[in-house]
């Protein structure tokens, strides 16, 4: 993955330059903001709770909820796209961006611009996930915004929080396969930034500000530009917006035309405006809701050649959670091609053999490149359990060199590798020295990190008590007493989750259980809980870790209070036992558990321990928990690892994780091992190993308790040993070698054995073999007047039964006679042919005879052909010293 990065200089386009827009036909060109029923009436601040203390057990206490939706602001909106002609479009070319002189390899920090993503490999899109959208995550905290809604006064905001907007504008192209090569402008910043003042104080969304919000004190030149030329939001702002922008939900957007001038192949150079939410809905200045405006008209550059299919969600890998899908309503696909013509165009979708139901939407032109624009039924919204592949087909497409396409969208979850590390090695490492261990490659890897951990089956009960100290991770806000001492189903704590006051959302208040905990076969996550003013849609979530980061609920309490009026009445009278199964997912695995309690509407905020729900004694049955972990880095190179343990007869979880794009990963497959004491090694190895006449020779010798040498004294010549791996290797000489001595040395001494090796010929293996018991090879068994060395030479002849005189093939070839015979492939022998006018001692020779063929199979020579007698003899030596 390449993270290349480089500065970037455009031209600028003033506002008096710009065309008039047009909007979307059939749409109000003001967008007024619509605020569900449900949120009418709905009170800031809830009173305090009233008690009539009548006795210690029947009081009775009266609380309302606050109603929000849980997780976004208050309800949120996107204007019309912007509709441009292609004569339009044409006007607002600028000139290309120079050529870049991009750095090698990847930059300080993390870019905003120039970097590319290999969509088509799994592990190159979760690292750009974590190295490029995450770095974007955050912007809240630092956008340093200086303006103020009431007083119109556009202000600005830090670079950071305009890195992190261009650098989600950026990912979403390099995701896209698009060049990520979009710069900021810093007029068109100011503009942008007086355009979402304009909307956050009508709060309200328009194009044509000037016109519909005349009395409006915030209007400007610059802010009216902007609008006319932005991508517009309301109740988000900076990359959130990106987000929405991207998604491109509401009835108004059924041409996803803000998503396609976001991806728009020219585009070189655009801007942003934000303002951050104040106070809490419904808004009455001075507070306001949140507002952006991306200015994403102008300054294109020329079309490039040729032109770039662009697909959202992108073909290849693509993270879950940028996915349209059925959480968003309505969810909307996209595919784009410069001048196609999509009017007649139909398409398909399919999750493996299962047709995935679609819905098109109209096909409309004027919103950067032709873009045809579906909704898919059934796409889920939560992590896939394993990568789901889409196949889209698009049928029908006119105005290109193509009629059909056809692409797969593969969902994944970032925050896992299909290609963990896995170890290997010694199951029972020897104390007080070093055993190695290997581990598997990750593709992409940055580096690895080893986690050693000494597992302990002591029981434990988390409660909330002063002694012992409770092992827990808080994280709930410091309004929020969790260790509180109002109520305990046992001693005189418990955990209390509450949630407070939006501001101007619910945030999610958790604890974690501070171990690492191993469930087994039938492991149960026991606690006791008791609920208050808790509402069925306030839940209690019991979350399970693999990677301390990322947590999957595996159990949901909801809250008992369903319709009013709320009382005292309604609460859990008592602490009252919950169980919950270990999925089968979590067994034997490194987990940590977390509780957490959120909102998906209404909640009784605040402090205050009637809120919401208690929790204590806190068990996990069944289990064992790791304890003294210690990490070792480990570069991206490695393979292997040394591990040393303390003390004998304990054991140790081993687990090696991956980094990729700044981003810890979860550990791979762990690797659980049991010390022993050091003693001397036991040969493990066979006493006796054979070998064969011209082939290699290799034996290993292997021995318990982690020799670290080998040596071995008395080997053929021929023969030598690797002392590190105990490989024993050579060309060895036929023959029997007894009174070989191998050893094998650790600390603690030395254990010996006894070899013995055996090299045969290749006649004696082929009788091995085929022939057990056969006559040695001068010796004719069968009496056929073949030798057994013979037949062993001549492919297809039977030692053992009579056989047919050797008569070779032959054949004339232009004045030569051609001779073959058959080879029968054992090792060690070398075929000749000699010739002979008389057959006397001395005449024999290879003199005018030609070698045509020799391999494993067949013989073939030629030799002239001159009308007198003249001999032939089949030569077969073994190993140089016996001819037959």
């Amino acid at each position: 993955m390449s993270h290349d990065i480089g500065a970037l200089t455009c031209a600028s386009l003033t506002g008096q330059d710009l065309p008039k827009f047009r909007f979307r036909r059939g749409h109000m060109r003001r967008i007024l903001v619509s605020w569900p029923p449900e949120y009418s009436g709905a009170p800031k601040f809830m009173d305090s709770p009233l008690r009539n203390l009548c006795g210690p057990i029947v009081a009775l206490l009266l609380w309302a909820p606050v109603s929000l939706l849980h997780g976004q602001s208050p309800p949120q909106s996107l204007g019309d796209p912007i509709s441009l002609t292609e004569a339009e479009l044409d006007q607002l070319t600028a000139p290309a961006a120079p050529a870049q002189v991009l750095p090698e390899g990847p930059p300080p920090g993390v870019p905003v611009s120039g970097f590319t993503i290999d969509r088509d490999n799994r592990n190159c899109v979760a690292a750009g996930y974590h190295l490029y959208y995450s770095a974007s995550e955050g912007y809240e905290a630092v956008m340093g915004w200086t303006g103020n809604v009431s007083t119109c006064t556009p202000g600005t905001v830090s670079a950071e929080f305009q890195d992190k907007t261009l650098r989600r504008i950026n990912y979403y192209r390099a995701q896209t396969g698009l060049p990520s090569d979009i710069a900021f402008d810093a007029t068109k910043n100011a503009d942008s930034q007086e355009a979402a003042v304009i909307m956050a104080y009508q709060n309200q969304l328009s194009h044509t500000p000037d016109i519909d919000f005349p009395t409006n004190p915030c209007l400007t030149s610059g802010g009216t530009n902007a609008a006319a030329a932005g991508n517009l939001s309301l109740g988000s702002y900076g990359p959130g917006s990106i987000d929405r922008l991207i998604l491109d939900t509401g009835s108004n957007n059924a041409v996803a035309g803000h998503r396609r001038w976001l991806l728009y192949l020219r585009a070189q150079e655009m801007g942003n405006g934000s303002v951050p939410p104040m106070g809490d809905f419904p808004y009455v200045l001075p507070d306001h809701p949140s507002a952006d405006c991306v200015w994403v008209i102008g300054d294109f550059k020329p079309a490039p050649q040729p032109p770039q299919a662009t697909a959202w969600p992108n073909d290849g890998f693509v993270p879950w959670q940028l996915v349209p899908d059925d959480g968003d309503s309505p969810p909307r696909w996209s595919y784009t091609y410069p001048g196609a013509d999509f009017s007649a165009a139909t398409v398909t979708m399919t999750q493996g053999a299962t047709p995935v139901t679609v819905v098109q939407e109209t096909v409309e032109s004027g919103f950067g490149d032709p873009t045809l624009v579906w909704r898919p039924a059934g796409i889920p919204d939560a992590a896939p359990a394993a990568d789901t592949t889409y196949t889209v087909t698009i049928s029908g497409i006119t105005g290109t060199t193509f009629t059909n396409t056809s692409y797969d969208v593969t969902v994944v979850d970032p925050f896992r590798v299909n290609d963990p590390p896995v170890i290997t090695g010694p199951a029972n490492p020897a104390a007080g020295i070093d055993n190695t261990y290997h581990f598997t490659a990750t593709d992409k890897v940055e580096a690895y990190e080893l986690c050693t951990s000494e597992f302990s089956s002591t029981a434990w009960l988390e409660g909330a008590e002063t002694s012992p100290a409770p092992q827990i991770i808080d994280n709930t806000d410091p309004a929020i007493t969790l260790l509180s001492s109002a109520y305990a189903a046992t001693g005189s704590r418990a955990f209390h989750l509450t949630l407070l006051s939006p501001d101007p959302v619910f945030v999610d208040q958790d604890f974690v259980v501070d171990r690492t905990i191993v469930p087994q076969a039938g492991s149960q996550i026991r606690f006791s809980k008791r609920r208050f003013f808790m509402l069925q849609s306030t839940k209690l979530h019991v979350e399970l870790s693999l990677d301390g980061t990322t947590y999957t609920s595996i159990h949901t309490v909801e809250g008992q209070m369903i319709d009013p009026p709320y009382s005292s009445d309604d609460w859990d009278p008592a602490f009252t036992p919950e169980t919950v199964n270990v999925p089968a997912e979590f067994i034997d695995k490194s987990v940590t558990l977390r509780f957490r309690i959120d909102t998906t509407g209404s909640a009784f905020p605040g402090p205050e321990t009637t809120n919401n729900l208690h929790i204590d004694d806190i068990e996990v049955t069944n289990s064992s928990q790791l304890l003294n972990p210690t990490m070792q880095p480990l570069a991206d190179t490695a393979s292997s690892f040394d591990f040393n343990p303390p003390t004998a007869g304990r054991t140790y979880r081993l687990a090696v994780r991956p980094q990729l794009g700044g981003h810890w990963f979860g550990y791979g497959p762990s690797l659980d091992v049991t010390s022993v004491t050091l003693t001397a090694p036991v040969i493990t190895s066979l006493s006796a190993a054979k070998g064969v006449q011209g082939a290699a020779f290799s034996y290993s010798i292997t021995a318990t308790n982690s020799p670290t040498s080998y040596n071995a004294t008395g080997l053929p010549a021929g023969a030598a040993i690797d002392t590190g791996t105990g490989e024993i290797t050579g060309q060895i000489p036929p023959g029997v070698y007894p009174g070989i001595t191998i050893s094998a040395t650790n600390a603690a001494g030395t254990g010996n054995a006894a070899l013995t090796i055996t090299v045969l010929t290749g006649f004696e293996k082929w009788v091995a073999d085929n022939y057990p018991g056969l006559g040695p090879p001068t010796a004719d068994d069968d009496h056929d007047k073949n030798s057994n060395f013979l037949e062993s030479a001549i492919l297809g002849m039977n030692p053992t039964q009579p056989d047919a005189h050797l008569t070779p093939g032959l054949s004339v070839s232009g004045g030569n006679v051609v001779m073959t015979m058959s080879k029968s492939g054992v090792a060690g022998l070398d075929y000749t042919v000699q010739g002979s006018p008389n057959m006397a001692p001395t005449s024999w020779s290879t003199s005018g005879i030609t070698i045509v063929t020799d391999n494993a199979t067949t013989l073939q020579i030629s030799f002239p052909f001159t009308g007198t007698g003249y001999f032939l003899r089949l030569v077969v030596t073994q190993n140089n010293d016996t001819t037959l």
